[in-house]
């Protein structure tokens, strides 16, 4: 699905449905682009770290030519302990964040990486375009809940976990780009004891309780998901990503 909006001067198109779309002007112009991936799943069962965030790339100039079919992908948020999937404006292509780790298992790699505990996190693969940054990684036990780490965001590396409270999720970017200012590629939280740490920029997920899922990134933001509890539940799914084009009329 596409939205099309018109505002004072300019015109939107906001990519917002999962799957393959198309984009072209009758005229060659520059186009002011933002793309963002899917965030990744949260880690699930022992110590289940953060989701890391979808990548975000925006160019304020991109030039179309005339009447050229550029080709649009809108990238789907991660299952739990999944990596999200890419989204693409033509040549620009923002990477799916990465899964939270757990017990055994390091987070993994993609715009942002997913967090974790004693094992690795996750890493940013970076670009020419900065898209994120690296999951949050502790390399001991916390007491008292002993949580791992937040999934890193598209503007900040995730946090680790505290003795009060969970490790909040890497912060995210704003843009303005849709007509209003909102946030992309948040990192997912996770939980320590009965305190979960903060999703990044308000659209990552949230950690869960014991044995629950951890909440889900919020849908067309790129937010990755919550990791689980200390010993079980499931990690929650990653937001699907967005692509939105604007242009002067």
């Amino acid at each position: 699905m596409r939205d099309t909006t018109t505002v004072p001067g300019s015109t939107i198109h906001k990519f917002i449905t999962v799957g393959t779309h198309t984009f072209s002007c009758p005229t060659a112009r520059n186009v002011r682009v933002l793309v963002v991936a899917g965030g990744g799943g949260g880690g699930s069962a022992d110590h289940g770290g953060g989701g890391g965030g979808g990548g975000v790339i925006q160019k304020e100039s991109f030039l179309v030519s005339a009447s050229a079919i550029i080709s649009v992908k809108v990238g789907n948020g991660g299952a739990a302990d999944f990596a999200g999937s890419n989204s693409q404006f033509s040549t620009l292509e923002a990477l799916g964040g990465g899964y939270g780790g757990k017990w055994g298992r390091s987070g993994g790699n993609g715009g942002s990486g997913g967090g974790s505990l004693i094992y690795a996190a996750g890493s940013a693969i970076l670009s020419g375009d900065r898209q994120g940054y690296d999951g949050g990684f502790s390399s001991a036990f916390i007491p008292p809940g002993y949580g791992s780490s937040g999934g890193g965001g598209a503007g900040g590396v995730g946090r680790i976990s505290s003795v009060t409270g969970g490790g909040g999720g890497g912060d995210g970017v704003s843009s303005s780009i849709s007509g209003a200012v909102n946030y992309y590629g948040g990192g997912g939280s996770v939980l320590n004891s009965e305190t979960p740490g903060s999703g990044g920029s308000g659209v990552g997920g949230a950690g869960s309780m014991y044995g629950a899922t951890g909440s889900a990134g919020l849908p067309n933001t790129g937010g990755g998901g919550g990791g689980s509890g200390r010993s079980s539940g499931t990690g929650g799914a990653g937001g699907s990503g967005i692509v939105i084009v604007r242009y002067t009329n």
